[in-house]
């Protein structure tokens, strides 16, 4: 949201965030009285709508990849019917879900099993999308190449600032601005002087002598 703010600042966009965790194209649990998805919808008056799902649903297997694709294709006839702005159709933007990264811990899965599933939603929304004429945001293959450079590039500050500002302009044809380098970090304080010493000299700089 900041980096599309910061590149069209002109265009006054406005973010919602309307997904909850848990979230899926059929079952998005609310409290009592929430209200429905286009009742948020239409209090909002979206003109574009980003729809991230395909993540909880991989959790049903190959086996459930064909009503995932029913689902999606029904998702999507509805939301065009309908003028969330009072206007006109939204914009309809379809999103993977993303790579399963194997953090290493004795109670979490590695992935194996989680992305070869998550692999077949991708291509599933990734299908649907074209069928129906719509753009495709593959998270899936992006963040799993970049899994792969996490541990190096958290070790290269310099490197990721250069692979974020290359990524930006890809994505919005203006480059990143300019980051300064950090700071260097000011030397500890020396030792409290023990109770009764005299104090050090003080060193003449630049500016003169220092007050003692």
């Amino acid at each position: 949201e900041a980096g599309l703010q910061y590149h069209l600042p002109g265009h006054k966009l406005v973010f919602r965030d309307l997904g909850f965790s848990g979230d899926s194209l059929t079952e998005r649990p609310r409290s009592d009285n929430f209200g429905s998805p286009d009742d948020w919808l239409n209090k909002v008056k979206a003109d574009v709508i980003i729809a991230c799902f395909g993540y909880n649903e991989s959790w049903g297997g190959e086996a459930g990849v064909q009503q995932f694709r029913q689902q999606l294709n029904a998702f999507i006839t509805h939301t065009l019917a309908q003028k969330y702005n009072g206007r006109s159709s939204p914009r309809l933007v379809l999103c993977s879900p993303t790579f399963f990264e194997d953090l290493k811990l004795p109670y979490l899965p590695d992935g194996t099993l989680q992305n070869r599933n998550l692999e077949l939603y991708t291509a599933a929304i990734r299908e649907v999308a074209a069928s129906a004429g719509l753009p495709f945001v593959d998270l899936f293959t992006a963040t799993r190449d970049a899994a792969g450079r996490v541990a190096e590039l958290s070790r290269n500050v310099e490197e990721l600032r250069k692979l974020q500002g290359a990524a930006s302009a890809a994505r919005t044809g203006v480059a990143a601005p300019a980051v300064a380098p950090p700071r260097a970090a000011a030397p500890p304080p020396g030792p409290a002087p023990a109770p009764g010493a005299a104090p050090a000299p003080a060193a003449a700089g630049k500016g003169g002598p220092a007050p003692v």
